[in-house]
Order: structure tokens, then sequence, then C-alpha cells
């Protein structure tokens, strides 16, 4: 299914995207629950103030996506790549980073830093 220069609200329920592309798309405030995203690329994408949770977001690649605001609650997101993204106020809880990255940087090496776990 393709989607192109529309304006709409989808439901989509008992299914898996898992390696959909999202380019340019305005998804802020979506919640997403109990999902299968693995392997999925999100570019140019707003996520302000959307809501993951129970998901699984493994191998996925963020890149110049607006993150900021959006609560992730066990979501795993390991091998998870982001780049050039906004992440101002972003809350990871009961999240799994293992492998993350962030601009290159390895998530585990921040937590370590701080003396968390990812």
């Amino acid at each position: 299914m393709e989607l192109h220069d529309t304006v709409q609200r989808i439901s989509v329920r008992n299914s898996d995207i898992a390696g959909s592309v999202f380019d340019d798309v305005n998804m802020s405030g979506v919640v997403i629950n109990n999902a299968n995203l693995s392997g999925t690329a999100f570019t140019n994408v707003n996520l302000a103030g959307v809501t993951f949770s129970d998901a699984s977001l493994q191998g996925m690649h963020f890149s110049g996506v607006n993150l900021s605001g959006g609560h992730y609650r066990n979501v795993s997101l390991t091998g998870v790549h982001f780049e050039d993204c906004k992440m101002y106020g972003a809350v990871f809880k009961s999240c799994n980073l293992k492998g993350a990255t962030i601009d290159g940087i390895a998530v585990d090496d921040l937590l370590a830093a701080y003396g968390k776990d990812a």
C-alpha cells in the first residue's frame, strides 16, 4: 500500500509493517502500541509527541527525524541508529537501547558514563 501527498487519519490494527519506509511524513502525536516496526526507516519524519509502547523498533534507522517530546515505554530499540534527530524532552522508560547509536556515538557508552545500563 502506498500513500502519496495525502492528509488523512489512518488506523492500522493487528498488522506487521516491519521494513516499511516513511519519508517526509507528519506523524506528530501518533500513538503506536504493541507494534513491530523492526527494520523500518524514518527519513525527515515529524514524530514530535509520539507515544510508542510495548513495541519493537529493532534495527530501525531514524534520519532527520523530530522525536521531541515523545514517550517510549517498554520499547526495544536495539541496534537503532539516530542521525541528525531532534530528541528534546523525549522520555525513554524500560527501553532496551543495546547497540543503538546517536550520530555515531554508542548509547551503551553514553549510559555507562552515567552508570546506567542500556
